[in-house]
């Protein structure tokens, strides 16, 4: 594994790899290094990470009815990540008058569309939140996270938010003038109709 101390530097006839204080050629990188990259007048670390499906499947959260989230290492956080990389409280998500906003509190950076933001900024849909290690997408009232084995996440799964919505009702059915019609006995009424097909309600009588 490449030590803390590590550089690659690169120029414009070639390009320098330094291990603590030894220069080499080359240098297999393993899962969880950090490189601190200079390229020309420019210096960037780089974290590398082993390719697995986590990083490429996403969990997709309801944000109905939330006005904050906080983010961040710690356990108590609305979203825990659990990696080396994250801050404490890494950042803050908040809907103001409608609009969701984040906000960076972090030491390592949040990024909005390969972006390191410094003030609170507005979300718009299909914006990329990277938090050093994690990516989410933001999709109006729904966030998606990858890496969802390093994730503690204490929104509604979109999902069972969805499925919350299908309440089941009973109708009374009779037969008017050879229609089916009935009554639902819920808060809201079924329209009268020559079928009752709709899976989500039961029907006796």
């Amino acid at each position: 594994m490449i030590p803390e101390k590590s550089e690659i530097i690169i120029s414009d006839d070639n390009v320098c790899i330094n291990v603590g204080d030894e220069r080499k050629d080359e240098h297999i990188l393993c899962d969880g290094d950090v490189l601190n990259i200079s390229v020309f007048d420019e210096s960037f670390a780089m974290i590398v990470s082993k390719a697995d499906k986590t990083l490429t499947e996403f969990t997709k959260y309801s944000l109905g009815g939330v006005k904050s989230i906080k983010m961040g290492k710690k356990r108590e956080n609305d979203i825990s990540l659990n990696d080396k990389f994250i801050s404490t409280e890494h950042c803050l998500l908040e809907s103001i008058d409608g609009a969701w906003y984040i906000t960076d509190k972090s030491l390592n950076g949040t990024f909005i569309n390969g972006h390191r933001i410094k003030d609170r900024v507005k979300l718009c849909f299909f914006d990329v939140i990277y938090t050093v290690g994690f990516k989410m997408v933001f999709l109006g009232d729904i966030l998606a996270i990858n890496r969802n084995d390093s994730v503690v996440c204490k929104l509604v799964p979109a999902d069972e938010k969805e499925d919350s919505k299908h309440e089941v009702y009973k109708a009374k059915i009779n037969i008017v003038n050879g229609f089916r019609c009935g009554r639902i006995y819920g808060n809201r009424d079924y329209k009268p109709s020559n079928y009752c097909n709709d899976k989500r309600i039961y029907c006796y009588g």
